[in-house]
């Protein structure tokens, strides 16, 4: 990875067309700093200001693993598209979350039978109704919470695809969308033969790993082994990077 503000990053930027790209991006640690807690994720006041001048200029689109009836609120404006559940959570794929609402019912109901509240009780649930999110963060021993969840998720023969993130596990449906496919979807609606995509975590690497031409791929935070083509260094400089945008257009 390359950092995104150096000469070789500014070249890329300056390349996007506002009319002929879609600008998407990552929510938690991303567009909102990372919380303790789920609930107090809030769009960054700094970001907040200049998705919005973008979004006046470009197609602005969402991409986030909450569910969508959880994110809308805490955007604080109205994106151009807003997919939630990586993806899954889209117009075109009413059927497929059918069967993951399904699935985590199912899911939920074993865990629930095998759940070891009294191990640990900063470790919790959180059903998004097509996924589930189990949180270790509040752990006293977050590594610890971790190895129980995956033993656990094995012992249950769960069955689910497992996408592993900063203190989460989320659970999906094997087949079920991810973000790089509801991306490539999202370009293919909109007509777009070019996209911007800036996440921060293991979902990510969903569309980091397509590794398209067209796709220019920014990581929060620099990371070993990440997919990603540049980095910015933390999550205050995404309000660098939309200042940038709305700017240069």
């Amino acid at each position: 990875m390359k950092y995104l503000f150096s000469r070789s990053g500014l070249a890329a930027l300056a390349e996007l067309d506002p009319d002929r790209t879609l600008f998407a991006f990552d929510f938690d640690g991303t567009l909102a700093a990372e919380t303790r807690l789920p609930d107090e994720a809030r769009t960054d006041i700094t970001c907040l200001n200049a998705l919005k001048k973008l979004s006046r200029k470009a197609h602005v689109s969402v991409i986030s693993g909450r569910r969508l009836q959880d994110l809308r609120p805490k955007l604080g404006f109205r994106p151009a598209s807003t997919l939630g559940n990586h993806g899954l959570e889209s117009p075109w794929s009413k059927k497929t979350e059918q069967q993951a609402s399904r699935q985590v019912n199912h899911w939920l109901e074993a865990l629930h039978e095998a759940w070891p509240f009294a191990r640990d009780r900063g470790v919790f649930i959180e059903n998004k109704r097509s996924s589930i999110s189990l949180h270790y963060r509040l752990a006293k021993n977050p590594a610890r919470a971790r190895r129980r969840l995956l033993k656990l998720i094995e012992e249950l023969n769960l069955r689910a695809r497992i996408v592993g993130g900063k203190f989460v596990i989320n659970l999906t449906l094997p087949k079920a969308p991810h973000k790089g496919t509801a991306l490539l979807q999202l370009m293919k609606r909109q007509k777009v033969k070019r996209a911007l995509f800036a996440g921060d975590d293991v979902t990510d690497e969903d569309v980091f790993r397509l590794r398209k031409k067209n796709i220019l791929t920014i990581r929060v935070g620099r990371k070993a082994g990440s997919a990603a083509q540049f980095y910015l260094r933390d999550q205050k400089e995404m309000a660098r990077l939309l200042r940038h945008l709305s700017l240069s257009f």
